[in-house]
């Protein structure tokens, strides 16, 4: 007789001991786990050297020439050097913007970020008088606000160095708002003109905003400033944009390229808000520590799309409209009336920057199509198309060399299928980059 112990104990066909059934199982178990994990981790390090091999393959230069032509090629086998003649990074109407032939588009907070400050410190074509000749305590403000819920008292404060000659408060959610909410002074009450608009809860913020565009005066002031703001103003939650000071904005504005964005890229590829093994973290290690641009991929930008969103000052949705529609990016150009720019395009986010008059007049027709399309419904698709629009309507076209060298700069590209925010953003910004190894997308 075995001890009670080993009772349990069962003999295969040889005399040998075999554990109980419970054990058998939990050996089986633990040695499919094993067997599962490993094959895991070999994937996972197939597709790391996969992906190195494709973006080594991809950085040759014989990869990206064919003879002295530099080939482009995109996602979808299309060629930048195949694209029709005359497109530009613009649908304004505007001339294109007059360069210096030696201005060299550089890393850094220069126009690679989006900034034009170092474009106005130089002379075109070695003229005399400066391309921003006012300061921004001079430069006549005109600010159009989007209002819904959110206190409008800290607007007074905010623009309290620039030369504000009206306020426009365009009021949604049939919210009541008055000339006293918004912090200015009694003594300035008759300076500043403010002017409370009323409009129906449709498009949002840039309803409000294309409304503006649309409606504004052809007499208006030439030098006067469009200041464009929303109510959560002090909101700030995209931690991958710089906030610049308004009176840079505005001084911005008032010079030669008429257009100013408030919020511009400040973002390097780190692993943060990322988890592995998702597609963002394998493309963040392919491209660690890779520049954010203020310019994106035309191509990419076209493949944007979201199934839902929620605002960041928690408003629902107030009628029983889709978010989605039936419009791609795409389509949203078509119905703008104006190609899609490319083959790179400024991109603006957070919906805040300023324009001269100048500017917005040349694109009438393009926001009164725009207006039509936001008024669809309250929270909707065409607003997210509408952020990614405003830059490239209202900023006068770059010249093709330097366009050349924004391409040259970058390595690669946040795609689409990663990551919905920000896709199609060029990153990289390598000022020792080869021109043969520009970005190859």
């Amino acid at each position: 007789m075995f001890p009670p112990r080993y009772r349990q104990l069962s003999h295969d066909s040889t005399g040998r001991l075999l554990p109980p059934p419970r054990i058998a199982r939990l050996l089986r178990s633990l040695s499919w786990s094993l067997i599962a994990y490993i094959v895991l981790v070999l994937a996972c390090v197939g597709s790391l050297v996969a992906s190195v091999v494709l973006v080594l393959a991809r950085l040759e230069p014989s990869s990206t020439q064919t003879g002295s032509g530099a080939v482009r090629r995109t996602e979808s086998g299309g060629q930048w050097g195949d694209r029709p003649r005359g497109l530009s990074t613009s649908a304004s109407t505007l001339p294109p913007l007059e360069l210096p032939r030696d201005y060299s588009v550089a890393c850094g907070d220069h126009l690679w970020h989006g900034s034009l400050e170092a474009l106005d410190t130089d002379r075109v074509g070695g003229e005399d008088p400066p391309l921003r000749s006012l300061s921004p305590l001079l430069v006549p403000v005109s600010i159009a606000i989007s209002y819904c819920e959110a206190p409008l008292d800290w607007l007074a404060g905010a623009v309290r160095d620039l030369d504000v000659r009206s306020v426009t408060v365009y009021s949604k959610c049939n919210m009541p708002v008055s000339e006293d909410s918004l912090g200015f002074p009694k003594g300035s009450r008759g300076r500043v003109t403010v002017t409370v608009v009323k409009l129906p809860n449709v498009g949002r913020v840039d309803h409000s905003y294309t409304y503006h565009l649309a409606q504004l005066p052809l007499d208006t002031d030439p030098n006067e400033v469009q200041l464009f703001m929303k109510d959560t103003h002090r909101s700030f939650h995209q931690w991958q944009l710089r906030q610049r000071p308004l009176r840079d904005v505005v001084e911005e504005a008032s010079g030669f390229t008429g257009y100013s964005c408030g919020r511009l890229p400040d973002w390097r590829l780190t692993f943060d808000k990322t988890y592995f093994p998702s597609k963002t973290w394998f493309h963040t290690l392919l491209n660690y520590d890779a520049d954010w641009s203020f310019w994106h991929l035309s191509s990419e930008v076209s493949k944007f799309i979201q199934a839902d969103y929620k605002s960041n000052g928690k408003y629902e949705a107030r009628d029983g409209k889709s978010f989605a529609g039936n419009l791609t990016f795409v389509d949203w150009w078509d119905g703008l009336g104006v190609p899609l720019p490319g083959p790179i395009m400024p991109v603006c986010y957070a919906g805040v920057f300023a324009a001269k008059p100048a500017n917005i007049i040349a694109s009438r027709a393009v926001w009164a199509r725009m207006l039509r399309l936001l008024e669809r419904g309250d929270n909707i698709l065409e607003g997210h198309y509408s952020e990614r629009t405003y830059a490239a309507v209202l900023l006068p076209a770059l010249p093709p060399h330097a366009v050349k060298k924004i391409q040259s700069l970058s390595r690669s590209v946040r795609r689409c299928s990663h990551a919905v925010g920000f896709c199609g953003t060029l990153y990289g910004c390598e000022t020792n980059r080869d021109k043969s190894q520009a970005c190859v997308v």
